[in-house]
């Protein structure tokens, strides 16, 4: 799971290795404390639509400090990526599904990803 700037570059590197030229769908979401600006923008290359949507642990509060809608939605946008807002991972992961995308790639946190295996 990438949640920093380091490990979204090497998601990046690695699918346009094994892909070339290929574009994926992708569904983020992060903590407030993330750089999500440079996530946005190493996420260029290989986005054909993103997806953000945000988090919440009820078992666990203090993972809810994810980041707040318009923030996320700022840092695409700024980047030049416009992205598709959801207010929930299992809403935001089972429409993307319904697109049937070739690929898509769930990043940005591990509590998004649990949330979403939740569901």
């Amino acid at each position: 799971m990438a949640h920093n700037p380091e490990k979204i570059g090497s998601v990046v590197g690695t699918f346009q290795e094994l892909y070339p030229g290929k574009k994926a769908d992708v569904l983020f979401s992060c903590k407030w404390t993330k750089n999500v600006e440079v996530m946005a923008r190493l996420l260029i290359p290989i986005a054909e639509h993103i997806y953000l949507t945000q988090f919440i642990n009820k078992d666990n509060p203090d993972t809810n400090r994810v980041m707040r809608k318009e923030d996320l939605l700022s840092a695409f946008e700024k980047v030049g990526l416009m992205p598709q807002w959801f207010d929930n991972p299992q809403d935001a992961y089972r429409n993307v599904l319904k697109g049937e995308p070739e690929y898509l790639i769930v990043t940005g946190s591990f509590h998004l990803l649990r949330a979403i295996h939740q569901s």
